[in-house]
């Protein structure tokens, strides 16, 4: 079922720091958690990032977190108690204890299953605030704070009923080589890639593996659309803070996408908005994570996998002589010609008189 790992997202927000620049806490096999305040809005602490799953209560706005402390003079308080208990360390262990009351609930859970359940359980908060956007798959979410507030009493109830997720479908597009300068201070010139993703996955998370030269790496900008349109900034600063050199195979998460369809036209922007430095992306590869889709390519109302594992046809084929009857399960199935019609009208095939009923297809 695999182990459910819980990563605080980062307590850097006051130096600009993105959750998405933490190996850890970027890692799919991670739930990350940012923190919110008692009134479920922005701490001043708590790091945002397209990898954040989810948010979870914490000190700030003057109240903090009440909790068992370390004995004595060794704790943050002379007592046993603290009420002063906060950052992302404090919200990261309350999710992890909602986590404990799904297993409980439910001791069949994947470490996929549990991720999903709180991407769908999550309770909107600070519903005011602009960053709230729709992706693809019509879930909400934020780049402050995942899909929300981690809500107990409904990642419980779900969590009672709920059916596995279908095996893990991973798809890489390989290396692809871009080898282009990146305009100085040009944030509306980016550098733009595309890859074109012809496998259908119900997505999970969405990794890209980006590779750059840059002096000043801060100043760079990168963003994931995708087919639906939906917007990923992998990273964004609002200062340049991070003065060091290159973006080597780095591999950016992001969650923002969950739900959607993979197939079609991805794309990766880059570009530049600060001064004096110019930088060359070498390359990228995008890897997607997610279960197939389970379309009805042939719109009979039989999914592919049902006619391909049930019936043995081929989802493509249509009904060609308008029966109701999809042509391979006529041919399988009756013994029927599929373009055969009812020359006489008494809702028998022609193929199902001639070779079931050894009649004549004219006689009345």
């Amino acid at each position: 079922l695999g182990n459910t790992i819980t990563w605080a997202a980062g307590n850097g927000l006051d130096d600009e720091d993105d959750s998405n620049l933490d190996a850890y806490a970027n890692s799919r096999f991670t739930i990350s958690v940012t923190a919110v305040d008692h009134d479920g809005d922005q701490t001043s602490y708590g790091e945002p990032g397209a990898n954040v799953l989810i948010a979870s209560p914490s000190d700030g706005s003057g109240v903090g977190i009440t909790t068992t402390d370390l004995e004595g003079n060794s704790g943050y308080t002379g007592g046993d108690y603290t009420s002063n208990f906060g950052g992302t360390s404090s919200a990261t262990p309350l999710v992890s204890g909602v986590v404990a009351l799904m297993l409980e609930a439910n001791n069949n859970l994947t470490w996929r299953d549990v991720q999903q359940i709180l991407v769908e359980s999550a309770r909107k908060n600070d519903a005011g605030d602009s960053g709230w956007n729709t992706n693809g798959a019509g879930l909400e979410f934020n780049h402050k704070y995942g899909f929300g507030v981690v809500d107990a009493g409904h990642a419980v109830d779900l969590a009672k009923t709920w059916t596995t997720l279908g095996p893990e479908v991973n798809v890489s597009s390989g290396r692809i080589t871009v080898s282009q300068s990146i305009p100085d201070n040009a944030p509306s010139s980016p550098v733009v890639s595309t890859h074109t993703v012809s496998e259908s996955l119900v997505l999970e998370s969405v990794e890209v593996i980006f590779d750059a030269d840059h002096s000043y790496r801060s100043d760079l900008d990168v963003t994931l659309i995708s087919p639906d349109g939906t917007e990923s900034e992998l990273v964004n600063y609002f200062a340049n803070r991070d003065s060091n050199n290159d973006y080597n195979e780095w591999l950016f998460s992001s969650v923002q996408h969950w739900g959607e369809v993979s197939a079609g036209t991805w794309t990766l922007e880059v570009y530049d908005d600060g001064n004096q430095d110019v930088g060359t992306w070498n390359h990228w590869e995008l890897i997607i994570h997610g279960t197939e889709v389970d379309l009805d390519s042939d719109g009979d109302g039989i999914t592919d996998s049902n006619e391909t594992d049930v019936y043995g046809t081929n989802p493509n084929n249509a009904d060609t002589d308008g029966d109701g009857l999809n042509d391979y399960v006529e041919i399988f199935t009756t013994g029927t010609n599929a373009t055969d019609a009812d020359t006489d009208d008494d809702f028998l095939n022609d193929g199902v008189e001639v070779n079931v009923n050894n009649t004549d297809p004219f006689n009345n």
